[in-house]
């Protein structure tokens, strides 16, 4: 290469240049042309200079930052050039490389010129990762790209990519730094204001001690001294009036900044950490809480990445954030000279419980900034002023005080602030029960429902701001949270019960254990109750709210709330819940009447959660519910819906309230939907004084605070108690008020009572190790951990647990915490169980309380019991057995799968047998639903046969999902009660297989085998897909197109089963609740069709359910997607097929095909209900939608839903694969050739622009590309003449050209490369225009595409030998492999097939949420990519079908990551292995082992 001079440097060591020929390294140095590129070489790499070749080898790294000695700075090689100066390249040169066998023939690196660099970092915007058919198409498109090899190029894209990753981690970790420094200041603060602390805590006990010393020489008489008087030593000095004018307001404002900051940062108050607290840099911040003040007090501060006057703004609005503030009006604001205000403020707060009344303050808030610029919001109560504004007190509100609190908002250096929150407040406990003034005297209370929560609202806040995002069911986060603030208000306002609110008290029935109040008001019932789905109002005209509170003793809040949430079935009654559903359902809500069945079960479906995740909203779905009859006449849907917010459910937070709050719903509830939250709050009110001293040395434990259990700190502060409040509204029509009322009274005793008895097992015993901790503390439970692992050493020669010291009690602590179920139980005549670990507990859902009154016949069926009893005898004798896995009952009675377990007898120190013990791994409760969720097995595990029970017998044969036919063993027959069922032999799978297509090859008729297929689809449906997966390219033409099309045209005749939903003109305002009638609700991926262009069969109505059913087969047999989630749908809008309307066989609407807004405002309907019902990733494909139709519907919901049209982008996709697979055998790229269709349909123009699209990638205009795009439909080729008469699609390909009326002189003229038919019309392709395309082109390409085959455009026979065996041939219908002069030629199929299944497994394994263009052009190219060079020599250009779920992996792969790349995939993080992973998630037909 010509260099224009360079500099050389002496090297520093180390650096040489091998020669190719493996010679010894030389001295001679390498002259580098200043300026020249090196960031893409590497180490190792083969270089190539001139005629001279070898390996670079360096040590460290020559791009890395250099000290400069002149000026002492740090200097690095910009991003565009790396300037070799500073090291020196030692070669041996060897010539004559021109010839070698390295693979660079003309690998020369050219300098980069800045010309050069800009068009690569212009090409590096535009694709970041170009594939090497576009790094080619770059060199031939940029002249100034021209000396650079393609591999350069392409090593050019690595390193740019690197740096821009770089960039981007150098960019995190500079914003972790400054975040880190933040915080690193705000410690150092902290730790000044706690020396301060600490020298005025020395000093004062330096006083009280001088105090003491000096009050034991005096004697004082007491006796004289009052009760009363006795009380009020701690009272607060009775001050005179302060002036509430103007000047006194701004006074008083001043004064209450300066003993705010003095709060905030100084020693004002004796703050202490608040337990389970850490400072750290991911923390919420630092939490202290007061000692020894008037009043309680807590104070945080920490970091946000939010600006100061927006988290003014945001803590300023109380009722946002705080879930007890009811309101907090603004009464009148003052300007102050120092650009101030000050705000007179009125605010409420709900009450907690029913037992106590709510608060009100009356209040100064001053808004100012400081000297610094720090922004400060302070107020204080106006409970004594003078000469100004006053509030009266209000009925039924305790008026409190705030003393002086407020918000310090510093700005923070790189953006964020800096924040100090301090909440003081007297809330006047004196007004409330002895019982309950704890709960208004606990500053760790006040934390956590307030300054905590301003914290959390602002963390919340900014991470939306700075990663924008839509959470589950395509909600945004802001009205998730306003959907929470409505469910706790909503509570909140039940429990208090205002009588401004419309709120009025029931009368006694002479208990007083719960209180009815009842509101009419028409605030609240609009907004309690909605409309009909035909859109009248519900005649519920009244809402009645039954609530009560009691008291619990020594039942942490978080266990008691889980417990709650998990098992709603334990204290819930599936009436009332269905009671409450059918006032959402809409319809009148009459009493519940009796019903049958039990309660369904339960699936909790997350919706959102903060940071912290200590509050989540989630969905509750109670599934497979007995129907409810709300009336006589009404009988109510299976599933019931409920919102549920919960919050302090983590056990390790200390003193934390706990809520429970749930609201009914419809499945496609919105964010205004109309809420009527019932629930339960649990809040601790322990009032034990806490020592200072001992809070901070807890605060600086060694170790994670996840270690500490609150049974730690139960044990520490002594018995707990905490206040339940318990609310339930109902909404009822005004008549049945009595009724009502009566029932909800009575329910809600229920609950207390259920309440109150898991209450009892869940509390710990003050015996013994009897409590919800582990029992370390007794050397009996130490003593038997030893027993437990020294047996097991000794009768199974190995260790229980590698590394714990049996010399001290972590052995106890690590079988405490182990993962997997240890249980042990006596050697009685009956066995009960004595001993559990965590696990153990968990899985039998009990405690320790209540584990001795367990045993083995209460938790085994009679199997059960047999196996385990037959297994003790060798237990005993040997000392220990293997149980077979298997299904056992929970302490509630639920079944819980565990996997084969290992029992052995425990020895004492005398060597007598104690008790046995056994460890087994638990697979997961079993009500969930079956194991196999992907359909899978998976190292022979075992699968329970779950439908709405266990299926059993005859019910067990008729499930297709799980019968097996013969297969089924003996050990299976026997434990499913198939005895006598089915013959005694049994079968393998392979052997069925092998059976079945025996039979099927009996069969002449393709139509018989059809048929013969869905019957098997109906009985059997993992050996359906077995079949069709090991025979595809035998089987596709039967369940799919050819035979699928003369199915559809005999549907009505051969229908025997529904296979999909069939929505219809009649069923229009009623869709979502038809697609609920579908039995599966968690579906994927829907194939809709209106059966108005079958293929190229026509119009054939309701009869063209038979494609969405064949395609989801295909989506199963080759995509891997499982049965379960696939649902076909046919939208029946009638026919105009004169023929079908008069067969009396026919299936659907007999009526004309609806046109216009009647059949968009079904359809309208239909896409908003999927979307409603499953979600914002539902991938809906259309199917054989007529041409005007399929273009508006893609068009129109491309942008709002997850849509595919496999008619236009299937096709296209697969056809442009075609394509790039065809260049490598007429040579040239797409640019240089021309197309020409014959049909200008859907399909065409799809095919159409795809192409033209894929050119576009190279550089052209997308005008200029079209121009090599010609179509042709039936009255001629499209050209711009003819634009008035053409349909809109078809305009961008009206090219300026005279008119041709027919095929063959458009080849003629045109004289393109490739022909595409895509006509729907046979035999268009005739002799004519074959041999005229093999005169312009030496191997022309022909896709005949058009389906079934009796509508070909030609056949493979007639294409290869009117060609004379020149033709590159393929169809969209399988043709046999074609002998012309003794060669025989393979045509190639573009069926769809080869697409759809892997592009729609690609989106649903990422989570697309919308379809790109781009994705389109990767699954071509990932098709492409699969045929093989041994099939590109015999003309095939598609891979063959037998490998096509290798094909669809390696396609759902590309399409995954471009999902990614694009930011469209929702599932994160993103896995490493993309093709591993849609392998793993593909469903096997394979037969499962049943338990």
């Amino acid at each position: 290469m010509a260099g224009t001079g360079g500099n050389t440097a002496p090297s520093p060591g180390g650096n040489e240049f091998v020669g190719s020929a493996g010679t010894a390294p030389c001295s001679t140095p390498l002259t580098q042309p200043t300026g020249m590129i090196l960031s893409s070489l590497t180490n190792g790499e083969v270089f190539r200079w001139g005629d001279n070749c070898g390996v670079l080898r360096f040590s460290g790294n020559p791009f890395a930052k250099k000290e400069d000695k002149n000026k002492g700075k740090r200097q690095r090689c910009t991003s565009k050039q790396a300037i070799f100066t500073d090291f020196r390249v030692m070669m041996a040169v060897t010539s004559g490389c021109k010839g070698d066998t390295m693979g660079m023939d003309n690998g020369k690196y050219v300098r980069y010129t800045p010309e050069q660099v800009e068009a690569l970092e212009r090409l590096y915007h535009d694709c970041p990762k170009p594939s090497s058919l576009r790094r080619q198409q770059l060199i031939r498109e940029c002249p100034i790209l021209s000396n650079i090899e393609p591999k350069q190029i392409k090593v050019w894209f690595q390193n740019r990519r690197c740096r821009e990753k770089q960039r981007k981690e150098a960019s995190r970790l500079q914003a972790v730094n400054r975040k880190l420094s933040a915080m690193n200041k705000l410690l150092m603060e902290e730790n000044d204001r706690l020396q301060k602390q600490v020298s005025n805590l020395v000093y004062e006990n330096g006083y009280f001690r001088q105090q003491t010393q000096n009050m034991a020489l005096v004697t004082t008489d007491t006796s004289c001294e009052s009760v009363v008087t006795s009380g009020q030593h701690h009272l607060s000095p009775q001050h005179p009036p302060r002036d509430a004018s103007p000047a006194g307001l701004l006074s008083i404002a001043e004064e209450t900044l300066t003993e705010f900051l003095s709060k905030a940062t100084g020693t004002a108050v004796e703050w202490v950490q608040m337990p389970g607290m850490k400072p750290g840099p991911d923390s919420i911040g630092i939490i202290a809480i007061s000692h020894g003040c008037t009043g309680v007090a807590s104070r945080a501060c920490g970091l946000v990445g939010l600006e100061p006057t927006r988290v003014a703004e945001i803590l300023k609005d109380r009722p946002s954030w705080f879930r007890d503030c009811r309101a907090v009006d603004v009464l009148n604001v003052l300007t102050t000279g120092n650009n101030g205000t000050i705000e007179l403020l009125y605010m409420q707060l709900y009450a907690p419980t029913t037992l106590a009344p709510a608060r009100d303050f009356w209040l100064l808030r001053y808004t100012s900034v400081l000297e610094d610029g720090s922004l400060v919001v302070c107020e204080r109560s106006l409970n004594n002023t003078q000469n100004g504004p006053t509030m009266p007190p209000v009925p039924h509100f305790v008026r409190a005080k705030i003393l002086p609190s407020g918000y310090l908002i510093r700005p923070c250096d790189g953006g964020g602030s800096i924040i100090h929150i301090v909440d003081h407040v007297d809330f006047e406990s004196s007004s409330v029960p002895e019982v309950l003034r704890p709960l208004y005297e606990s500053s760790t209370l006040l934390a956590q429902r307030t300054t905590l929560a301003a914290f959390r609202q602002l963390r919340q806040i900014s991470q939306e701001i700075s990663q924008p995002m839509v959470t589950s069911w395509g909600r945004r986060p802001a009205a998730l949270r306003a959907l929470g603030q409505r469910m706790s208000r909503g509570f909140n306002e039940a429990i208090n019960g205002f009588s401004d609110e419309g709120w009025t008290l029931m009368e006694s029935d002479g208990v007083d254990d719960v209180t009815i109040v009842v509101n009419s008001s028409p605030d609240k019932v609009m907004g309690a109750t909605p409309l009909y789905a035909d859109g009248f109002p519900s005649i519920s005209n009244a809402v009645l709210c039954a609530k009560a509170s009691m008291l619990l003793q020594n039942v942490p809040p978080a266990i008691l709330t889980r417990f709650l949430r998990e098992h709603r079935s334990e204290w819930a009654d599936s009436n009332i819940d269905g009671y409450l559903a059918a006032s959402v359902k809409g319809g009148p809500c009459g009493l519940p009447l009796a019903r049958s069945g039990g309660f369904g079960g339960q699936v909790i479906l997350p919706l959102a959660h903060t940071i912290e995740h200590e509050e989540f909203m989630e969905v509750i779905k109670l599934e497979n519910m007995s129907h409810y009859r709300a009336t006589e006449d009404m009988l109510m849907p299976g599933d019931i819906f409920f919102l549920q917010l919960c919050s302090g459910v983590d056990e390790n937070a200390i003193g934390t309230s706990a809520e429970l709050i749930f609201a009914p719903i419809d499945a496609s509830f919105t964010d205004d939907a109309p809420l009527l939250p019932s629930g339960f709050r649990i809040i601790p009110i322990n009032n034990n004084s806490q020592n200072p001293t001992r809070d901070l040395a807890s605060t600086l434990e060694v170790g994670p605070p996840g270690k500490r259990t609150p049974a730690d700190y139960l044990g520490q502060s002594g018995p707990t108690k905490s206040v339940m409040t318990i609310a339930f509204q109902f909404a009822f029509e005004i008549h049945l008020q009595e009724n009502i009322a009566a029932m909800a009274r009575q329910y809600v005793r229920n609950i207390i009572s259920s309440v109150q008895r898991v209450a009892l097992a869940l509390s710990p015993s003050p015996f013994g190790p009897r409590s919800l901790q582990a029992p370390s503390s007794t050397p009996e439970a130490q003593m038997l951990a030893h027993w437990i692992c020294q047996s097991f050493r000794c009768f199974l020669g190995e260790d229980l647990f590698k590394t714990v010291d049996e010399r001290s009690d972590s052995m106890l602590k690590t079988l405490w915490h182990h993962s997997d179920a240890i249980m042990c139980c006596s050697l009685k005549a009956l066995p009960d169980f004595t001993f559990a670990n965590q696990a153990g507990l968990d899985m039998l859902e009990t405690t320790l309380v209540s584990l001795q009154d367990i045993t083995l016949d209460k938790i085994f069926d009679r199997g059960g019991r047999t196996n385990v009893c037959a297994e003790l005898p060798q237990i005993l004798q040997q000392g220990f057995a293997c149980l077979p896995g298997g299904v056992c009952l929970t302490s509630m009675g639920r079944p819980v799968t565990y996997e084969r377990a290992v029992a052995w007898k425990v020895l004492n120190d005398e060597e007598n047998a104690h008790c046995i013990a056994d460890i087994c791994k638990v697979m997961g409760n079993e009500g969930d639903g079956v194991v196999d969720n992907n359909g899978g097995v998976h190292g022979g595990q075992l699968v329970t046969p779950w439908n709405m029970s266990i299926s059993s017998g005859h019910i067990l044969l008729r499930d297709p999902r799980y019968n097996k036919g013969l297969a089924f063993t003996e050990r299976e027959r026997d434990a499913h009660y198939l005895n006598g069922l089915l013959p005694p032999t049994i079968s393998s799978q392979e052997l069925q297989e092998k059976k079945v297509m025996h039979n099927l090859r009996q069969y002449e008729v393709p139509l018989q085998r059809y048929i013969a297929m869905i019957d098997l689809q109906e009985r059997n449906e993992r050996l359906f897909y077995k079949l069709l997966i090991d025979h595809v390219e035998e089987l596709l033409p039967i369940v799919y197109t050819p035979t699928v099309g003369e199915a559809c045209q005999k549907f009505g005749s051969i229908f025997r089963r529904p296979q999909g939903l069939y929505i219809s003109l009649k069923d229009k305002g009623h869709v979502l609740e038809v697609l609920k009638n579908w039995p599966e609700g968690n579906i994927e991926v829907i194939v809709v069709t209106d059966g108005e262009r079958i293929l190229g069969l026509g119009d054939l109505g309701c009869q063209g359910m038979g494609i969405p059913v064949g395609k989801l087969s295909l989506y199963t047999a080759l995509g891997g997607v499982r049965p379960s989630v696939c649902l076909p749908i046919t939208i029946d809008v009638g026919t105009n097929n004169e023929k079908l309307l008069n067969d009396e066989f026919y299936i659907g609407l007999k009526q004309n095909r609806a046109r216009g807004e009647e059949y968009d405002e079904l359809l309208d309907e239909f896409m908003k209900a999927v979307k409603l019902n499953y979600g914002e990733k539902i991938l809906i494909q259309f199917e054989d939608f007529a041409n005007h139709n399929a273009f508006s519907l893609l068009n129109r919901y491309r942008t709002t839903h997850l849509v595919f049209n496999d008619d236009i982008q299937g096709t296209a996709s697969v056809v442009l694969s075609g394509l790039l697979s065809a260049l490598k055998l007429i040579g040239g790229t797409l640019f240089d050739h021309t197309f020409l269709f014959l049909g200008a349909g859907e399909a065409g123009t799809g095919i159409a622009e795809l192409i033209a699209l894929q050119i576009s990638k190279t550089g052209a205009s997308i005008e200029e590309v079209r121009k090599k795009i010609w179509l042709v439909d039936s009255k001629g080729l499209v050209v711009s003449s003819r634009k008035e008469s053409l349909q809109h699609f078809k305009l961008p390909w009206a090219h300026e050209h005279e008119e041709i009326s027919n095929l063959l002189d458009a080849v003629k003229e045109i004289k393109p490369s490739v022909l595409i038919g895509t006509s729907g019309v046979g035999r268009q392709f005739t002799q004519e225009v074959i041999e005229a395309m093999s005169s312009i082109n030496e191997k022309p390409l022909i896709m005949a595409l058009s389906n079934p085959t009796s509508q070909a455009e030609c056949t493979a026979e007639e294409a290869y030998t009117w060609s004379k065996g020149r033709a590159i041939f393929a169809s969209g219908s399988p043709f046999g492999p074609v002998t012309y002069e003794d060669k025989v030629f393979v045509p190639g199929q573009a069926n769809n097939a080869y697409i759809f299944p892997g592009f729609g497994l690609g989106l649903i394994m990422c989570g697309a949420t919308r379809l790109h263009d781009d994705l389109l052009l990767v699954a071509s190219e990932g098709l492409a990519s699969q045929v093989t060079e041994e099939e590109y020599a015999k003309g095939i250009i598609f891979p063959p079908f037998s490998c096509i779920r290798k094909i669809s992996a390696h396609i759902a792969a590309s399409v995954a990551d471009k999902a990614y790349e694009l930011g469209l995939a929702s599932l994160q993080p993103r896995p490493n292995d993309l093709v591993k992973f849609a392998e793993s998630c593909m469903y096997s037909p394979v037969y499962p082992i049943y338990r």
